[in-house]
Formats: C-alpha cells, structure tokens, sequence
C-alpha cells in the first residue's frame, strides 16, 4: 500500500472485486458468500496482508448496547421526526442513542465517525446523504452492522430503509399538472444526496412527459437551502417575484415552502388564487399555515422505526428478510394549490 497505509476493507473489495459489503459479510459470517467470492476475498486479504481490527470487531459480540445515529442536520423536521421512530424502538429493546450531527460537512462526518468507532458502538443508523461512501466502508471493516435510512446506493448487500422519492415526486408533479399549472417552478438544495438527484429527476420526467417545457429559470439550486431552508426559501421567492410570478411552486422541503410562502404574501399575493404552493414532509407546521399547505405525507417516524428494528436485530444476530425495505407516501390536500380547471 501507499505510504505504508494499512489496507482497508475497500482495498481488499477492489481488490476482489466486488463490495466492501459483500467482503464484511464473509468476514463477520453475517450473509451467505459463494465459495468462489470467498475464495477471491481470501487471496486479496493474502495479497494485501489485510488484517481486521480485532478489537473493533469484537464490539459486535460484546455487552454494547449503544447506537449512533448520524445525520446531516437536526433542524429540519424531517429528521426530529425520524430520530423519534429510530428512539423509541431502541429504547423499547434496551438500547441507547448518540446522535452525531454534521450540517452536510464530509470531512466533520468522517471525524466523528472515526472518534465513535473508538468508543464502544454497537451499530450505526446514517441517515446521511453524501456521495463519499469511506466512512460507511470503514464501519463495515470494523465488522459493526450498520442501515442507511432514507439514503440510496448501488450496492444490493447494504440493508436500507428509504421510501419511494422518484414515485413520490413524479405523483406530486402530476398532480399540480392535473390542477392545470404549468408554470411551475422547483426550488431545491444542492444536489448532494441521491435522494434529492431523484426527486428532481422525477419532477423533469414528470414535465417532460406531459408535454410541458421548463425553463432553465424554473429549477432553483441553492446552497443556502442546506441548512436555513425557511429563510433562504424566503429570499428566494421575494427575488423571484421581482421578476415574475410563477404558476406554482414545488419544494422537497415544507420549510423551504413556508419561506415561499411568506414572502409571496408579503409582496401581496393570495395563495391559492395567485400563486399555488406544495411541499414535502407533511411537517408538524403544515396544517396550521396560512393557507393549510398542500404536501407529501413521508413515514418519518415508521422510517424511523423500521431501520432501528433492523439495526438491532443485526446487532443481535437475529433473520432480516428483507435488505431493502422501501415505504410509499401519499399526498395531504389542504388549500395551498388551486385547481385552474375549477
């Protein structure tokens, strides 16, 4: 290796050629591995003189009853809502939380996973969405279970919770368009987790495929939106208006909506009757806006609750049937979108 690195579970993966995954799967006996994958995972182990951390692996099959949770951010209801599901089944089944927030830094995510892996952790729950995957294939060399919630990957061993964003998003955007808007525009944050690539991509296809043109100036990216989505989606939409006044507007925030929200009727606008509004997430606040906020009802706290039920019976050697559990959502209809066709 470079630089005298001590070789990872990902080197030993390239190596075989195949997953870090399938690779933690062989060495911790947690999934069945063909014989001739085994044999490939051993002449790479050989090859690159790969050594498990012993002490770490044996974090596994010891009395830890403690499970990091780590997050890109805490104040956005999306993920207080899912931390309440992942909370009470762990406290149910005698287990206790860290919650590790990182505000969609990578670099403060790799720390802290690195300062948690010297402690005694006994699965992972990331509810993270970056594209830099080292830090979950350093988790996985330790031999410690992990399940990603709500974050999409290639690799078919990883045992993931998410619901169904590109549907979610394509109903969401047929149904504005079945109301008669065409006008509308998509305001979004960087496009950092494939959940969100996902959701714009359905809101694309969505256009696309019935007929309807967007303009470049109908796609909205903004960094801000990362962490103060209500004041950014505010500014937004005060400069939007300065411009022109859209059919209606799509987020896949509530918070960014209500910031929308807010400056249209600052400016004057009534909502529904100029200006139509959706978002996602069904927040707490989403019942009582001014006018109630028509939105995508998401299983946060049933999220929440499936992955830490399959975290912990990982942890605790128990059958998981299925890897990949995908949840469907709905759409809440309040008052926030007028039917043009009415």
């Amino acid at each position: 290796m470079r630089n005298n690195r001590k070789p990872t579970i990902k080197d030993v993966a390239s190596k075989a050629g195949i997953s870090p995954s399938t690779v933690s799967n062989y060495l911790n006996k947690t999934a069945v591995v063909n014989i001739d994958t085994g044999k490939r995972i051993d002449k790479a182990i050989r090859e690159l003189s790969y050594v498990p951390d012993g002490a770490a692996k044996s974090l596994r099959t010891g009395k830890s009853r403690i499970i990091a949770i780590v997050l890109p951010e805490i104040s956005d209801p999306f993920y207080y809502k899912l931390v309440d599901g992942l909370e009470a089944v762990a406290y149910r089944r005698g287990y206790s939380t860290i919650i590790s927030s990182n505000q969609y830094d990578s670099a403060k995510e790799r720390k802290q996973i690195n300062s948690l892996l010297n402690n005694y952790i006994a699965g992972f729950i990331f509810a993270t969405g970056g594209g830099d995957e080292d830090e979950i294939d350093e988790v996985s060399s330790y031999g410690i279970p992990y399940v990603l919630v709500d974050r999409q990957t290639s690799d078919k061993d990883v045992y993931s919770v998410e619901e169904d964003n590109y549907r979610s998003f394509y109903r969401a955007t047929e149904y504005l368009i079945e109301k008669g808007h065409k006008d509308i525009f998509y305001i979004t944050e960087p496009l950092v987790m494939e959940t969100l690539k996902e959701r714009l991509r359905a809101f694309k296809d969505a256009m696309a495929e019935n007929g309807i043109p967007i303009g470049e100036k109908n796609i909205i990216v903004d960094d801000g939106l990362q962490l103060e989505k209500a004041r950014h989606g505010y500014d937004i939409m005060f400069e939007l208006l300065k411009e022109k006044k859209p059919g209606a507007v799509f987020a896949p925030s509530d918070s960014i909506i209500f910031g929308a929200m807010s400056a249209a009727v600052e400016k004057g606008y009534i909502i529904p009757e100029d200006i139509s509004f959706m978002g996602n997430g069904n927040s707490t606040f989403a019942q009582y806006s001014n006018p109630p906020l028509t939105t995508i009802k998401q299983n946060k706290t049933k999220m929440g609750n499936a992955a830490m039920e399959m975290l912990i019976d990982l942890i605790e050697d128990k059958p998981v049937y299925s890897r990949k559990v995908v949840l469907d959502t709905n759409i809440i209809e309040r008052a926030s979108v007028k039917d043009l066709n009415a």
